[in-house]
């Protein structure tokens, strides 16, 4: 599971900008009903259900739902072809979570991806309705990613890789270069044109092979030539972990936005409970092996 950090800013009439005090649109949504906290999205609506103060943390803790309208899915039996439609009263719907833990003394907002669920631009939207719509406030609210300043300096400090990516922007650049450290990737993509593709996409990975990794100098090598020779690549990514990570950590070296991934074990026939997932987000955050508060903070 994928999360994210963002940081909120507000922009007023003459176009001034400054951080969003989240917590004031939090404090304002606490006084309303859990009826009245819902906002259309497409044909879906939003709900926000939870907004609880972690004193411990200094944290708040949030989760919305997406009350889904449409796109249900059907139940079948394994044994033949029937299938039948999900049944459930006119003031119930399906729903799809998402949980997010708000800094207010970083004005830092870490997000759970669900691509099921709503995205961090559909929270932006719902919080950007009640504000201004409900609240009465006339400030435009803008999510915005916080950014790995430096996403090469994260990829050679890792001292294992697991795996490299490329895809290139243009591959007749790579495969006419003479640098002797990307020759390996001309080579393969010289062989490759003859399909006239524009992008070729190349990964070099240990795949199942838990206990072998790339070979450390090589890679080194090649994230150090990759970073002076970017602008010529679309996807640039690695996998590694230093000796302090406990588990390996995907770094997008062109995208450069700052995130954070969590495996779980999924229970079968069940919803995933929202209170497993805040509790790991806590722990990435602040109380982990490897909290993520620090390098959030380095690079806001």
């Amino acid at each position: 599971m994928k999360f994210e950090f963002y940081q909120i800013f507000k922009k007023d009439s003459t176009g001034n900008e400054s951080l969003f005090e989240l917590l004031h649109w939090i404090k304002s949504m606490k006084t309303l009903k859990i009826e009245d906290r819902l906002a259309s999205y497409g044909i879906d609506q939003i709900r926000l259900n939870q907004e609880t103060y972690d004193k411990n943390n200094n944290i708040y803790i949030l989760n919305f739902s997406r009350l889904r309208e449409s796109m249900y899915p059907s139940v079948v039996n394994i044994s033949n072809l029937s299938s039948k439609d999900v049944t459930i009263s006119n003031d119930e719907f399906l729903s799809e979570d998402i949980s997010a833990i708000y800094d207010p003394v970083n004005s830092v907002l870490m997000i759970q991806r669900n691509i099921n669920s709503l995205s961090p631009s559909a929270v932006e939207e719902y919080v950007s309705v009640f504000w201004s719509a409900y609240f009465n406030h006339s400030e435009i609210i803008d999510f915005r990613p916080i950014i790995d300043q430096n996403p090469f300096k994260t990829a050679l400090d890792k001292e294992e890789y697991r795996s490299l990516n490329i895809k290139t922007a243009d591959y007749r650049y790579i495969s006419n270069s003479s640098n002797s450290i990307l020759k390996p990737f001309a080579q393969a993509f010289d062989s490759l044109k003859v399909y006239n593709s524009v992008d070729i996409e190349i990964k070099l990975s240990m795949g199942r092979k838990r206990s072998q990794n790339l070979d450390y100098k090589e890679t080194q090598k090649v994230i150090k030539e990759l970073e002076k020779n970017r602008q010529n690549f679309n996807k640039i990514e690695v996998r590694g972990k230093s000796a302090n990570d406990t588990k390996f950590e995907k770094v997008d070296l062109l995208s450069n936005k700052l995130y954070c991934e969590q495996t779980f074990d999924i229970p079968s026939r069940s919803s995933f409970k929202s209170s497993t997932i805040q509790k790991e987000m806590i722990n990435l955050y602040i109380n982990g092996t490897e909290p993520m508060k620090q390098k959030v903070i380095d690079n806001i």
